[in-house]
């Protein structure tokens, strides 16, 4: 079994299923996961200069640094990455062809998942990006969930209905809770550090650090009809920490880091 596989198992494993993996998802090099955490970089969506969707990261095989029953850090380097992902012109997507380096750290407890994205600039020039942890959460249906904690909180709606009404696509959040009515793709902006995921007696609890932004995503069924390796729209959302509404310029020689941690917990009352 490839050490990717053997991650991703074991932190489903580890955490109960808190992660959702879609039955038809392709664990090979330069296919994007549909499940797990996927790591968006060096662009969120098209926000950047590279014409491939959430960048190269996420099709690309990570070297495997250390692993444990517990824990694995992977490393990422210009050198790792296909030159046709890259699809490198005269623009200014030439700047991640060297000078960078990217580290995740995966930490797993009863019920927790701890994850760690670490950049770090070795060129001599800025490094601007966005991403963002793409987290799949298992649900038991999309009926019952409601994510809280952004109330309040300004949002641009990219969803297909979103992106026809222009400049009226930009929001605040008057809810108490993010629930699924069709399809749902948001991005948040200077989001709070709590946020929770809640499924009838189940709530995950997720704290971010390091990340400004959070992304809500569910296809629904008509767009998700559209992906043979997504077996079911109805068991899964996704709650990202991001960087995207802004990119971060990060210097030489400097680090940047997002974090999140994610612990499930059940209500025996319910």
């Amino acid at each position: 079994m490839r050490k990717r596989e053997r991650v991703i198992e074991r932190v489903q494993f580890a955490i109960e299923e808190l992660l959702f993996l879609s039955k038809t998802a392709k664990l090979e090099e330069g296919s994007s996961v549909r499940g797990g955490v996927p790591i968006c970089w060096p662009q969120f969506a098209k926000r950047g200069p590279l014409p491939l969707q959430h960048g190269f990261t996420r099709q690309t095989r990570w070297r495997l640094l250390s692993q444990s029953k517990d824990s694995a850090s992977l490393a990422l380097s210009p050198g790792d990455v296909k030159k046709d992902l890259f699809r490198l012109g005269e623009g200014p997507e030439r700047c991640y062809e060297e000078g960078w380096e990217l580290v995740t750290i995966v930490q797993v407890c009863d019920n927790c998942l701890d994850q760690r994205l670490v950049v770090h600039n070795t060129g001599n020039d800025d490094l601007e990006f966005s991403g963002a942890l793409h987290t799949y959460f298992q649900v038991s249906d999309l009926a019952n969930v409601q994510v809280t904690g952004l109330k309040n909180v300004s949002y641009e709606d990219t969803s297909k209905a979103g992106r026809a009404l222009g400049e009226e696509r930009f929001r605040k959040d008057e809810s108490d809770g993010v629930v699924f009515q069709g399809e749902t793709d948001r991005v948040y902006a200077q989001v709070g550090e709590s946020l929770q995921l809640q499924d009838g007696h189940r709530t995950v609890h997720i704290q971010k650090e390091g990340f400004p932004d959070v992304v809500v995503w569910n296809p629904d069924a008509d767009k998700a009809g559209g992906m043979a390796d997504l077996s079911s729209w109805r068991d899964f959302v996704c709650v990202e920490p991001a960087v995207a509404a802004k990119p971060v310029c990060l210097q030489p020689g400097k680090r940047w880091e997002g974090r999140q941690t994610l612990q499930s917990s059940v209500d025996p009352r319910l």
